[in-house]
């Protein structure tokens, strides 16, 4: 029993990190504006900067994002594991590279647990766009894609009515949430086709 679990640890820490995977995944999203239709969304999660995620992974998979061409690049959640201060070149890094439509990134648990408000400074002054119960919209032939995010949902920090304020009943609302379980909640409203 005791190798097996030296095996899952040694999995975990030295093999998985090196694995960066693409996957592609075509969703249709009622609603979307025509003008979008083939929008490329592409999303980095659990970055874990600093000790976990050293500089030469984060660049590995930036460039890979690049090669891919994605409309706009989405970052949910933990941009640190545990210093605050490691999210202020993993933020750079992933600003050195600005899709068309922009980037755009939420907090996660560890972004909390150690001080959330650093690493907004730092996602921020990077020219990322923190969506912390706020939502932007991208329009094309008279009708609108909205993007919304929601702060952190363990730590009660999310408040879903003020994110989506002023987007119509019509929607569509791509939603950014750091915990997937949020979907239960959110699938009462019909505005939103989609969370990552």
């Amino acid at each position: 029993m005791a190798a097996l679990g030296g095996f899952g640890a040694a999995y975990i820490w030295k093999v998985e990190p090196d694995w960066l995977e693409v996957e592609r995944v075509e969703i249709p999203l009622a609603g979307l504006p025509s003008g979008l239709d083939g929008l490329r969304i592409a999303q980095l999660s659990d970055l874990h900067a600093g000790v976990d995620l050293p500089p030469k992974r984060l660049d590995a998979a930036l460039q890979t994002v690049a090669r891919l061409e994605p409309d706009l690049l989405v970052v949910t959640r933990d941009w640190v594991t545990y210093d605050a201060a490691d999210a202020f070149p993993a933020a750079r890094a992933v600003a050195g590279w600005s899709p068309p439509l922009g980037t755009y990134a939420i907090l996660g648990n560890h972004d909390h647990w150690t001080r959330a408000e650093t690493v907004a400074r730092a996602v921020q002054e990077a020219g990322i766009t923190l969506l912390r119960n706020q939502r932007v919209g991208f329009s094309a032939g008279g009708e609108t894609l909205w993007l919304a995010g929601v702060d952190h949902v363990w730590e009660e920090h999310h408040d879903l009515d003020t994110a989506l304020a002023g987007v119509p009943a019509s929607g569509p609302v791509v939603l950014l949430a750091h915990e997937p379980e949020y979907a239960d909640t959110v699938a009462a409203d019909s505005r939103v086709g989609l969370q990552l």
